[in-house]
């Protein structure tokens, strides 16, 4: 008993054990967790399963007897592999398996799957259907029960119509999909809005014109509607001319934005009240509050109120912050005034019109004196004032020869700028006041010499 025990375990042992393996590959990224490969007996009964490599799709099967087999690829519904199954019989010489050959399947495409639903009921069979890429036909397909249908594609964008020979009314004939990398259901559903109806009325078989057909249902339908909501178009203006690209805000939320001419359309409205405003950059809009009322549907337009102009006021050192401007309406008294920042930027809402600006201290030295400006259908940004500033120019004439000297610029004690030179001395930007020279002759031990400038801005 013994032995015979002994002999057994060592025919196990030696048994031969064959690999089959090889790739899933595809032109396109996928889920490859997703796949698996089966080793079917010729009756289709399962023999062994494997999951394919998540990284590159390999995948191997282990074959323990010699004999007629089949190699499948299983994916979810709506994938497409080529070949669909490989038939092999392992004889341990010249079959795939025992040669180390790779059993390679391709994903050839995924499905585009939908359904044409009718008036009433299930969709129609037999309806033609096309599938375009580019306008090019490149695949057709019939419904079956149910009105369902399938195409077969490669990644890309295509668009699903009935055919050009369609027999029925169409209510939706046309859907754009997109394939990537799974199978795409196509929504909404194609639909049809009813079926042609043809007679032919003869007598003794000769056609019988201007007669009146009448036809009727099986069942006289009770038919009744509702209004569930129903569409408004509304206008952002300022005067009579319309803001584009302005955000449109209903009830506090961004619905949709202004066209080029300001008008905007509202959808899906019901009866009652409602606000509507608007939102751009450096403008401010008015709240239209309006009443909604079937059947004359109107909404009030938003107004601009105001436009931001925004600019600059050059600070001299000796001034804490930047002097005051005064803004002036062309058209009536009113004033505005503009305090700048403490960086002397500043930025002011005013109401659409023509202006103009100038600083509030008419003995300031900033330049320009006065600004127009049209504020009557945008903002107005970047104005800039400066401070007056010239360059000054010391002649220096000498007994002989002029050696090397130098001049320093003095303000109020405070040396501006000090400038070596021979006969021509520049002091470039400075502002107006009265400055002291300074004259030092580098190479003597004379005293310096000095003398009074000033520098002046003469207002037009």
């Amino acid at each position: 008993m013994t032995a015979v025990l002994w002999f057994a375990l060592v025919a196990s042992v030696s048994a031969d054990i064959y690999s089959c393996g090889g790739f899933v590959k595809s032109s396109v990224p996928i889920d490859y967790s997703k796949i698996r490969v089966k080793l079917l007996t010729p009756e289709g009964h399962l023999k062994h399963e494997e999951e394919c490599n998540p990284q590159n799709g390999y995948y191997m099967i282990p074959v323990y007897n010699k004999g007629q087999y089949s190699l499948k690829v299983s994916a979810p519904e709506g994938w497409y592999f080529e070949p669909e199954a490989v038939d092999f019989k392992l004889d341990g010489v010249n079959d795939p398996c025992t040669k180390n050959e790779d059993v390679n399947f391709s994903l050839t495409g995924f499905s585009i799957s939908g359904v044409v639903s009718g008036g009433s009921g299930s969709g129609p069979t037999g309806l033609s259907l096309t599938l375009k890429q580019n306008g090019k036909i490149v695949d057709t397909a019939k419904t079956v029960d149910g009105g369902k249908y399938s195409f077969k594609a490669v990644a890309g964008k295509y668009e699903v119509s009935t055919g050009a020979d369609s027999s029925v009314c169409i209510g939706h004939g046309k859907a754009l999909v997109e394939v990537t990398n799974a199978p795409v259901f196509v929504k909404p559903d194609l639909r049809i809005a009813g079926y042609h109806f043809t007679a032919t009325v003869t007598n003794k078989a000769r056609p019988l014109p201007n007669v009146r057909l009448t036809l009727y249902s099986e069942e006289k339908p009770e038919v009744s509607f509702s209004v569930s909501g129903f569409t408004a178009r509304g206008r952002v203006v300022v005067g009579k001319k319309g803001i584009s690209g302005a955000e449109v805000i209903v009830q506090g939320k961004k619905v949709t934005e202004t066209d080029a001419n300001g008008h905007y359309t509202l959808q899906a409205l019901t009866e009652g009240p409602i606000e509507v405003t608007a939102r751009a950059p450096h403008t401010q809009f008015s709240t239209a509050k309006s009443t909604l009322t079937l059947p004359n549907v109107s909404i009030q337009d938003v107004i601009v109120e105001g436009f931001d102009v925004c600019g600059s006021v050059e600070k001299t050192p000796s001034e804490a912050i930047a002097a005051r401007l005064v803004l002036k309406r062309v058209d009536n008294a009113d004033t505005i005034s503009i305090r700048p920042g403490d960086d002397g930027k500043f930025c002011k809402m005013v109401p659409p019109a023509k202006y103009t600006i100038s600083p509030a201290d008419s003995s300031s030295t900033l330049t320009p004196r006065s600004l127009d400006i049209d504020l009557t259908i945008s903002s107005v940004h970047d104005l800039r004032f400066t401070h007056f500033k010239t360059d000054a120019v010391v002649l220096v004439t000498c007994i002989g020869t002029c050696e090397t000297l130098s001049i320093s610029l003095l303000h109020g004690g405070n040396v501006v700028d000090t400038v070596r030179g021979k006969d021509e001395f520049i002091f470039k930007s400075i502002g107006p006041g009265n400055y002291r020279g300074v004259l030092c002759m580098e190479r003597t031990a004379y005293d310096p010499h000095d003398a009074d400038l000033f520098s002046s801005y003469r207002r037009r």
